[in-house]
């Protein structure tokens, strides 16, 4: 279904969509050139909108379509507040009997409103956008040749008979008052065209200012065609802007898709058509891919050296059940889900059940592959089907993945649950199923993001992280789970630190510093590479960088191009620690502390023992207990006069000694320790716990004696 804006005279307006957003462009007369006034129009980003559970859903997640000059974002679920900007606009009434289920966004009057059952509207008070002096005249009426009088202008080139003007003659919606201060608007529709339209585009001769738009818009005919004639339309234009008679289009970054509206359809076509109708069209511009999908198989076609190699895939007998009458179930109709074929992390399925419906089993032919638990009331949502290894990734309120394995289906829950992370697609979010996952001490993981690729990242139905256009996706994060939510993202320049607690999220950004970490051998420096040491981020107390070296050896660190310490005996360093708000840097050892200052380039080298008395204990797979290695647990400075012992993330520290007396021990059942701090100046060790006050034990009379607990 069409909605037609019909312009008289000019000024003329033409809006394409790019990259989900609306891209407006303007012309004022017959000889004037055509330029962009997207920057004079609300930006559809700035929307954001709540429903009655206080989830918040921007205009990715929803279904957004553009009719001529009218772009319609379709509401999927009860909206209660619209945001701009981050400004509360509207909210729904406590008396209100029905909730939105459209915004229109006029893009000729910069206008939005709220469109209810039987075209009630309302429309949103919202500030203009935010320009520049001059930008509102500026694009190419002023760029043009107004240097002197003497101006020039082409004479009007006459239309071929294959190109169209913007039609000049007609009726703009109109816009009628209401009841309550409401509005109410009365689109005409185009009705369904049955003969082939010929190109629709702007006169070459009009030029575009500064705008990546390309100059021809161009409209072709699809219904009836074979595959080979399709594919010859789009090579033929592959560098316009297509649009498909009876399809229905959005964008992505350069990846369109075309959607057949079956309303579109005359009965008589219906009646004649002996061909399988091509029911959606994936353009893949750059990759120069087309993926055609009709009711029984998708086929994907790759321009290569100027020919075409082709791909069927059949869509596999994948049934999704609801509960039935009885304590049997029942298949979902073919209208309450629907199936794409995306290229996203390689060829998948994708499998979108509609809202409302409760889905709650999966089959693959008459064979079960996972079902939710009776006493669970979240329903399934999406179902990923890889062609890679035949696996399924079900998402519910988590991610289960189904893998086939002796002729039997063995089911794993994602780990941690209730992260989850989805990569942008046209369709919606694409679940994706994380492998490298390391559980380390208690509910810590570290999540490694080499060769994933991702756009969002929740908590439950927290949005945590979201990629921004042309952002780069972290390299690792680690999850900390406790009376709130932790995660250390880390990027190639800094680390972003979340905190989520109940419903509210907080975030810092931390820049990684200039600290390198170098080798020298026979004369020849060289840097150390990601390899050879680890990057992490610590919060407890001051915010630290921590440099772990792994596999390399470390002869020389330097602050950005100063050197702060190089080998002269041998030893190497097992850390660099960088407090981010004092610039203080630890070079640590087995034996002792290097402390110096990185704010001050005249700071004096500080050398700090380490103890050898206390030592840290585990049990090994005989269990029998053996003492950590150095490379076990890290050693810095803390508070004034202590040293804190923290064990790695994998390593469970069962006793704690001094001088070969034992501290503490570990009790099964019992929370694991964080860490530990000795006091040296008047013998007191802390014992840091989760979620527990931590342990005191004083040394008196050559015995160490629990004190108290102590909340700090």
């Amino acid at each position: 279904m069409y909605w037609q804006v019909i312009q008289f005279g000019y000024p003329q307006f033409l809006a394409i969509m790019r990259n989900g957003k609306p891209f407006v462009i303007r012309k004022n007369g017959l000889h004037e050139p055509w330029y962009s006034v997207t920057h004079l129009r609300y930006d559809i980003a700035k929307l954001l909108f709540t429903d009655v559970d206080g989830r918040d859903y921007n205009y990715l997640q929803c279904d957004v379509e553009l009719y001529e000059l009218i772009v319609v974002t379709e509401f999927k679920f009860k909206c209660r507040k619209v945001w701009f900007d981050g400004k509360l606009c509207w909210r729904l009434p406590s008396d209100a009997k029905e909730f939105p289920k459209y915004l229109a966004f006029h893009l000729r009057y910069n206008q939005m409103y709220l469109m209810f059952s039987k075209l009630r509207m309302e429309r949103l008070d919202l500030e203009n956008p935010q320009v520049d002096d001059g930008e509102i005249e500026r694009p190419v009426s002023l760029k043009r040749r107004v240097q002197n009088d003497n101006r020039i202008v082409n004479k009007a080139k006459k239309p071929r008979k294959n190109e169209l003007i913007p039609v000049q003659n007609a009726i703009e919606p109109s816009i009628e008052e209401v009841d309550g201060g409401s509005t109410s608007l009365n689109i005409p529709r185009l009705e369904p065209i049955e003969q082939q339209s010929e190109n629709c585009s702007i006169p070459q001769e009009m030029t575009l200012e500064s705008s990546n738009l390309p100059n021809i818009v161009i409209r072709i005919e699809l219904l009836g065609k074979n595959d080979r004639d399709i594919l010859r339309l789009f090579q033929e234009n592959w560098h316009k802007i297509i649009l498909c008679n009876g399809y229905n289009s959005t964008s992505n970054n350069n990846i369109y898709r075309y959607k057949l509206d079956k309303k579109f359809l005359s009965k008589r076509f219906r009646r004649n058509c002996v061909r399988e109708l091509i029911e959606s069209i994936d353009f893949y511009r750059e990759q120069k891919i087309l993926v055609f999908g009709t009711p029984t198989k998708f086929s994907v076609y790759r321009l290569e050296n100027n020919k075409w190699t082709e791909e069927h895939y059949v869509i596999p007998p994948i049934k999704l059940c609801r509960r039935g009458n009885s304590s049997g179930s029942a298949t979902l109709s073919s209208d309450q889900y629907s199936i794409e074929l995306t290229m996203v992390g390689g060829i998948h399925f994708v499998f979108r059940v509609k809202e409302g419906m409760k889905c709650v089993e999966v089959k693959f032919g008459d064979r079960p592959v996972w079902r939710n638990n009776n006493k669970n009331p979240n329903f399934i949502r999406t179902l990923v089907y890889s062609l890679t290894d035949g696996s399924m990734l079900v998402e519910s309120n988590r991610f289960v993945k189904c893998t086939k394995v002796n002729n039997k289906w063995i089911n794993e829950s994602q780990k941690p649950w209730y992260l989850r992370h989805y990569a942008e697609d046209l369709g919606g979010l694409i679940p994706i199923y994380m492998d490298s996952v390391i559980q380390g001490n208690g509910q810590k993981f570290l999540l490694d993001y080499q060769n994933v690729e991702f756009d969002l990242v929740k908590y439950r139905e927290n949005v945590i992280w979201r990629r921004n256009p042309g952002q780069s996706i972290p390299e690792t994060v680690k999850c900390y789970f406790g009376y709130a939510i932790r995660l250390h993202l880390q990027f190639q320049h800094k680390f972003t630190y979340y905190v989520l607690k109940r419903d509210e999220l907080t975030e810092e950004h931390y820049p990684i510093p200039p600290i390198r970490l170098l080798s020298e051998y026979e004369g020849n420096t060289r840097e150390l590479s990601s390899e050879d040491y680890s990057v992490q981020l610590s919060v407890r107390g001051d915010v630290k960088i921590v440099y772990t070296l792994t596999n390399g050896v470390c002869t020389l660190v330097k602050y950005a191009d100063r050197v702060i310490w190089s080998c002269r005996t041998g030893e190497e360093p097992l850390h660099v620690v960088y407090a981010i708000d004092s610039g203080r840097i630890e070079i640590i050892f087995e034996d002792k502390i290097l402390l110096l200052y990185s704010k001050n380039p005249n700071s004096i080298v500080q050398t700090i023992e380490i103890p050898p008395e206390l030592t840290l204990h585990k049990r090994n797979e005989l269990g029998e207990t053996v003492q950590l290695s150095p490379l076990e647990y890290r050693v810095q400075l803390c508070y004034k006069s202590g040293l804190r012992y923290t064990p790695n993330d994998d390593i469970i520290c069962t006793e704690l000694r001094h001088n070969g007396t034992v501290v503490w021990n570990y009790t099964e059942g019992e929370p694991q320790p964080l860490s530990f701090i000795y006091h040296l100046k008047n013998l007191r060790i802390s014992v840091k716990l989760h979620y527990k006050p931590s342990l005191q034990y004083q040394l008196q009379h050559n015995q160490w004696i629990l004190t108290t607990h102590n909340n700090n």
